[in-house]
């Protein structure tokens, strides 16, 4: 019985919990309809202290400054930043502290909303266009839910714990001595394999020289042998008598032969050392 009491009370507190939370859900949703009801041309702006005061905390929502919203027409964000750009800057509140930046942060507002391409890029990072309070652009990156790469847990604690960077040293710096010791072991260990390898190559290739400078002092030696024995050189004939005795063309012919033979003759004994 008591059991089935404890059941039920739990059931009602967690209905309970439910209907208040889909309450303030709903109130939210009235509230950011009711306030976007209010953007654009119809916009209402407060005095210069309550929008200085109310830019500095929107800080970087453009949406919410200017009171657009992403589809406003280009003519409205103009009419809502000259409206907000003339009470900001107005004389009577250049002695607002946060005058200034909130001027500053009107006209990078209405810069970067009336430029398609940054509003574009501003949109791709920007908080909701429908939220009460701002957002900076700079916050929501660093937030865990919008960043694209997850930093591990461990990483996480070590780099946000007091004394992270000396740790993060301690860690890195050694590794990075090690890795500098292991390479230059191993450098030293593969040393005798390069100097066989370079030892082998060096003699293969005076093999392939001893080789052709065995094969071009064959036939050197050759070709002194041949001339030497006479095979380059031509028998010297008497062609003259055969051209007189003859007395045709054939015999001046022959004797012309002769005469290149002869002067071949007389080179090759020249290189010889041969006398003349």
């Amino acid at each position: 019985m008591s059991v089935q009491l404890e059941g039920q009370g739990d059931d009602s507190a967690a209905s309970g919990a439910a209907a208040q939370g889909s309450a303030e859900v709903e109130q939210q949703a009235e509230l950011r309809a009711s306030t976007r009801d209010g953007w654009g041309r119809n916009a209402a702006f407060g005095s210069a202290a309550a929008e200085c005061r109310r830019i500095a905390d929107l800080k970087y929502n453009y949406y919410a400054i200017l009171k657009v919203a992403r589809d406003t027409p280009h003519t409205e964000v103009r009419h809502n930043w000259s409206r907000l750009r003339k009470i900001v800057a107005a004389d009577d509140a250049a002695h607002l502290p946060l005058a200034k930046p909130a001027s500053a942060l009107c006209d990078a507002a209405f810069a970067v909303l009336k430029d398609p391409v940054r509003k574009a890029l501003y949109d791709q990072c920007a908080c909701r266009t429908a939220a009460l309070e701002g957002t900076a652009i700079e916050d929501r990156d660093r937030s865990p839910e919008n960043s694209d790469q997850a930093v591990p847990k461990l990483v996480h604690r070590v780099l946000n714990c007091p004394g992270g960077a000396l740790v993060t040293c301690c860690i890195f710096v050694p590794g990075l001595v090690i890795s500098i010791l292991v390479t230059g072991l191993m450098w030293i260990l593969v040393m005798p394999f390069r100097l066989a390898w370079r030892c082998t190559r060096g003699c293969l290739g005076l093999l392939d020289t001893n080789r052709v400078g065995r094969k071009k002092g064959m036939e050197g030696e050759g070709r002194r042998k041949g001339q030497e024995g006479g095979c380059l050189r031509a028998p010297r004939l008497d062609i003259s008598v055969v051209g007189v005795a003859h007395g045709d063309e054939r015999g001046r012919m022959l004797k012309r032969t002769d005469g290149i033979w002869s002067r071949i003759g007389e080179v090759e004994a020249h290189a010889n050392g041969e006398p003349g």
